[in-house]
């Protein structure tokens, strides 16, 4: 017998009997479906931002043009 992964959802009346609600199933996947792309798109971006602020902030630390120093004087 096979089993369902989500059991049906009940709504209980005043006096605690379960009630089944009517077309609760059929929208909840268009919910889930909207809220898991909202997600991914959330957590996507940041990712995105946070490779961004790494990647330049490596580059920020090497300066653009090589600062020669005078060698050392040489003393006796």
């Amino acid at each position: 017998m096979p089993t369902l992964v989500h059991p049906r959802r009940f709504a209980y009346d005043p006096f605690g009997e379960p009630v089944e609600r009517p077309g609760h199933r059929d929208a909840m996947p268009d919910g889930y479906r909207a809220r898991n792309l909202g997600v991914a798109l959330f957590w996507g971006l940041a990712l995105l931002i946070l490779a961004g602020r790494v990647h330049f902030a490596a580059h920020a630390a090497v300066p653009s043009a090589a600062i020669e120093r005078p060698a050392p004087a040489l003393t006796r």
